[in-house]
């Protein structure tokens, strides 16, 4: 690896602004229309930094507004317009700010150091979260981020400001209840305090005599979810009852199963055992729902897995698999071999290009045969989170087989705008090609 991250660190900035700078104006356009950079930016921005902004507008006027914007806005103009315009690609504001802050501190050390160096670690995680905060918001300039890296060999470094996904954990995950119906007077402790009492967690047996879990992707494993009422007898307040209790749990090829646990008293305890493949708990998952009135005023939901020791390995196993299949070979294959084309490129070019192309139909079969290898031998349900980006993966590749078709169909009419209109879509596909990538990873990082 590369010693100086400085150079790494200009060319994904320049890239970086470049994108961020058109998501920020098209976001806040769909909002507030042409009125998008008063209310959108100058309101949401500091008073020196509006000042700064207006003074250069004045002395160097662009039509495109945003091109006026620096690193510096962006935490503002997110936070600002977050739930109008920007909740959807940062649900976790805090997260993103953090983020924002991380890129604009390392930005001033690359513009001010004296003389032009960064260290190569740092300019490296600075371009990952570039990547990371493109991909939420949908630009290409991802994938030219992510190429980038690519072709210094540059692998994935620790990064703590990168957004967590909650794994799958032991027992309980707690969250808040919810009401089917309008909630009455009643203070919104006694709701809070219902979710607490109704408590749950799992585990795991091997079904085989002597078998060890991890051993032959179709051994079984029985499941047993067991719920419990926690809530305390005492004589001077009332029993917490409830009078109905259901657990929902998705089966892989089998659908949701819905079990009706019936009532749950005060202390006590109902279990239930379910039988699965063992590469199956990389995406199981089981809700519980508890109603305490006939009324279901008070209805209290939770949310639970299996053992993080036993997801963990899955799940990292899943993940290896899924980058060994090298997913974006044949979409920079595919970009690689239209790179120079030109519309007075001579015949000899073009056949070579057309003929490039043609010779990714087999690394294409190849790529859908091991993704659909994968979605068989971990038993992935089309609905879970796992098994929708690899029905997302499987989409992608079928539909780069039709956009090389029209590539080629352009090239042989020597047709510009096809060209330029088929590249983009090649850079689209592997936009979602990227996103889904960077998913997994943090599925395993999880």
């Amino acid at each position: 690896m590369e010693s100086d991250g400085y150079p790494l660190f200009t060319e994904c900035h320049r890239l970086y602004m470049q994108g961020i700078r058109r998501a920020l104006r098209e976001r806040l356009e769909s909002v507030y229309g042409d009125d998008w950079f008063q209310r959108g930016v100058l309101s949401a921005v500091s008073e020196y930094q509006r000042e700064t902004i207006l003074g250069d507008l004045s002395h160097r006027p662009d039509p495109e507004y945003a091109n006026h914007l620096d690193v510096a806005h962006v935490g503002h103009i997110v936070r600002r317009n977050h739930a109008a315009a920007f909740a959807d690609a940062f649900p976790e504001l805090d997260v993103a700010l953090g983020q924002f802050d991380r890129l604009r501190m390392i930005r001033n050390d690359w513009a001010h150091v004296v003389p032009e160096s960064l260290p190569i670690q740092r300019a490296v995680s600075a371009a990952q979260l570039m990547k990371e905060v493109l991909l939420r918001v949908g630009c290409l300039e991802a994938v030219d981020i992510a190429a980038i890296l690519d072709e210094r060999n540059i692998e994935q470094v620790e990064n703590p400001m990168l957004e967590p996904i909650s794994p799958t954990g032991h027992g309980d995950d707690l969250r808040d209840g919810r009401s089917t119906e309008e909630l009455p007077s009643q203070p919104v402790t006694l709701w809070h305090t219902l979710q607490n009492y109704l408590v749950s967690e799992s585990y795991v047996e091997p079904l085989d005599d002597g078998g060890q879990i991890g051993e032959g992707k179709d051994r079984r494993i029985q499941v047993t979810v067991r719920v419990s009422n926690i809530a305390p007898a005492s004589e001077d307040r009332p029993e917490i009852h409830f009078t109905n209790v259901e657990l929902s749990v998705p089966l892989s090829k089998r659908g949701a199963r819905q079990v009706d646990l019936g009532s749950l008293p005060s202390g006590e305890t109902v279990e239930r055992q379910f039988e699965l493949f063992h590469n199956e708990v990389a995406q199981f998952e089981y809700q519980v729902f508890g109603t305490i009135d006939q009324k279901r005023y008070f209805r209290v939901q939770k949310k639970g897995g299996l053992p993080a020791d036993i997801v963990r390995p899955v799940l990292t196993e899943f993940a290896e698999r899924f980058d060994s299949i090298g997913i974006k070979e044949p979409f920079n294959e595919a970009l690689t071999a239209i790179a120079d084309v030109q519309p007075t490129m001579s015949l000899a070019d073009a056949a070579r290009v057309r003929r490039e192309l043609g010779q990714l139909g087999p690394t294409i079969e190849e790529k859908a045969t091991a993704i659909d290898a994968l979605f068989r031998e971990f038993h992935l349900r089309k609905e879970s989170p796992l098994g929708t980006h690899c029905n997302e993966i499987a989409l992608l590749i079928q539909d780069l087989g039709s956009k090389l078709h029209t590539v080629d169909e352009a090239i042989g009419g020597t047709n510009l705008d096809a060209i330029d209109g088929a590249v983009n879509d090649l850079k689209q596909l592997q936009l979602s090609v990227l996103q889904v990538e960077e998913t997994v990873r943090k599925v395993k990082n999880a």
